[in-house]
């Protein structure tokens, strides 16, 4: 059988093995110039006896001998399994040729195989994972030094961008953004008018404007919401000329309105209207009328009238507002 050697990925020292180191070592050997440990079946070699060509040389001179100086043989460490499973190394003078052809033929002899047999599958898959790991390792580090360096180049650029001075826009263009920003603001104010003039705080804003382009805004108040109660009538007795009634008008309106005109009917035993006044809220109330009735606030009026006579002997009360065209306008007779 040839001598078989194998070869340190390490330092790739070319290492001659026997089955023997094989199977005390499970396969596994130390290299004698880098100390690594490494499996040696994966690089095992059968090294064919070759014979030597014949050289022709001179003889030399009898008194000096023609020796060649061989150098030491080095010593590896075969690894051999202890009692409880793990890998001591043992110190073996096992006589190594260093090769220098790298190209030299890998051949797995059938003594190898047999030593393979006898080595667990898990110690190969170790080895082979190992180096794979290593391999993986080394990419990931790569790549995440590469993304790195790439956020990194990203990351200013995008600063320098935000810190460069941005153009300023021209004048022409702020001055016909703000022009169409109150074109807007106008149509706004236009379409909701009607809402708008009913607000105590808008009001005194908008109708003057519209006042003066001679399109006087009036809002559109819902005189059924006013309630009026009638709370009696009786003459005062300081007089007997007069009558004073007396009701109640409540605004039951979400939203405020102003106090109404009261428009007092006098009617006969039949019905028919003997007299009609419109009082105002400032004649009807001991105190100066507010502006607008707040939603559900109400107001106690007191009506002095002229008394008809004897044939009045009922009334009746209603609420009414003026109209955009300056007419009166009832909630029982619009």
């Amino acid at each position: 059988m040839g001598s078989m050697s194998t070869t340190c990925q390490n330092c790739h020292l070319q290492l001659a093995v026997t089955p023997a180191d094989l199977r005390a070592g499970q396969g596994y050997v130390r290299c004698s110039r880098c100390e690594r440990i490494f499996n040696a079946l994966l690089w095992l070699t059968d090294d064919a006896d070759e014979q030597a060509p014949a050289v022709i040389t001179e003889e030399a001179p009898a008194d000096v001998p023609a020796e060649e100086e061989t150098p030491p043989p080095l010593a590896i460490e075969a690894l051999s399994p202890s009692g409880d499973g793990e890998v001591e190394a043992a110190d073996l003078d096992i006589k190594i040729d260093p090769v220098a052809d790298e190209d030299a033929h890998i051949d797995i002899s059938a003594a190898a195989a047999d030593v393979a047999a006898d080595i667990p599958a898990d110690d190969i898959a170790t080895g082979i994972t190992a180096d794979i790991g290593n391999d993986i390792d080394t990419a990931a580090a790569q790549i995440k030094g590469d993304l790195n360096d790439d956020f990194t180049a990203d990351f200013d650029a995008a600063a320098a961008r935000r810190a460069a001075p941005r153009p300023r826009a021209h004048w022409g263009w702020t001055l016909a953004a703000a022009a169409l920003g109150l074109a807007l603001l106008v149509q706004l104010v236009h379409h909701n008018r009607q809402s708008l003039i009913m607000k105590s705080w808008a009001a005194p804003l908008i109708a003057p404007i519209y006042a003066a382009f001679g399109h006087p805004l009036t809002p559109d108040w819902n005189l059924t919401d006013y309630t009026v109660r009638q709370l009696g009538a009786q003459a005062p007795p300081f007089s007997q000329d007069l009558i004073v009634v007396r009701a109640s008008v409540l605004n039951s309106a979400p939203y405020p309105q102003p106090p109404p005109v009261l428009r007092v009917t006098l009617q006969d035993r039949f019905g028919n209207t003997l007299a009609t006044h419109d009082v105002p809220p400032q004649d009807y109330l001991r105190t100066e009328p507010p502006p607008r009735l707040s939603a559900d606030q109400r107001l106690d009026a007191e009506l002095v009238l002229d008394d008809p006579g004897s044939k009045a002997v009922g009334f009746a009360l209603d609420a009414c507002l003026p109209s955009s065209a300056g007419r009166l306008v009832c909630a029982s007779v619009p």
